[in-house]
């Protein structure tokens, strides 16, 4: 009998062309990949920062950062109501990634440290929501192609920032990355709503996604 029906291809018997291209949702998984990775090197320097406090606070901010992204997505997805629960989720995380990325700039001290671990846990999260919603479209290698392309390109900018990321920088050079890459992470999150929902499965309910627990692993290495 034929096997259960692979995220991002059709099941036997369905007609695959119905399936949406969801280029805007490579496009939301790219930048939001990028700015995630710098947000977790940020996260760096930031735990030491905790950890000059004490090593049990270092931890334990350490822990709850990258234990959080679970229970924000389950939040954002209860928020924002039925229906596509995760893709909406990946795109309300998205915008507020944005939105928190572009400030930390303007922030220093315990603030800083706080919004900077918050944003990381958020990113994870709603990366996980982007890869997901991405795959039921485009399926699994487009959209691994989409995630490196966004680490790739994250890669490029410290190369021209001498490794210097431009979150910890208010020259004009780290300004107009910050207004770049969180003005294309909001931009793109605006252009996943013209996307048609994805198709269900043979079953009437949505695609399954599998082995998400991969993008975690991918951000430690890239990091």
């Amino acid at each position: 009998t034929p096997g259960p029906a692979v995220a991002g291809t059709a099941a036997p018997g369905t007609d695959d062309r119905q399936a949406p291209p969801g280029a805007a949702w490579a496009l939301l998984v790219a930048t939001l990949s990028l700015v995630t990775l710098e947000l977790v090197r940020a996260s760096g320097p930031s735990l030491d920062t905790v950890f000059a406090v004490g090593v049990l606070e270092a931890a334990g901010a350490a822990l709850l950062t990258y234990a959080l992204p679970g229970v924000l997505l389950a939040v954002l997805a209860l928020l924002v109501g039925a229906g596509r629960r995760v893709e909406r989720a990946a795109v309300v995380g998205a915008v507020l990634v944005a939105g928190l990325r572009a400030a930390l700039p303007l922030l220093g001290g315990s603030p800083r440290v706080v919004v900077t671990l918050l944003a990381v846990a958020l990113a994870v999260g709603a990366l996980v929501a982007a890869v997901a919603a991405s795959a039921r479209r485009r399926g699994g290698p487009l959209t691994v192609r989409a995630v490196v392309l966004g680490l790739a390109l994250h890669v490029g900018l410290q190369l021209l920032l001498s490794t210097w990321d431009a979150v910890w920088r208010t020259d004009v050079a780290g300004w107009v990355v910050t207004l770049v890459t969180t003005g294309a992470l909001g931009w793109a999150a605006t252009r996943v709503r013209d996307e048609a929902p994805a198709p269900d499965g043979p079953d009437g309910q949505p695609r399954p996604v599998a082995r998400l627990w991969s993008v975690g692993l991918l951000l430690g290495l890239a990091a």
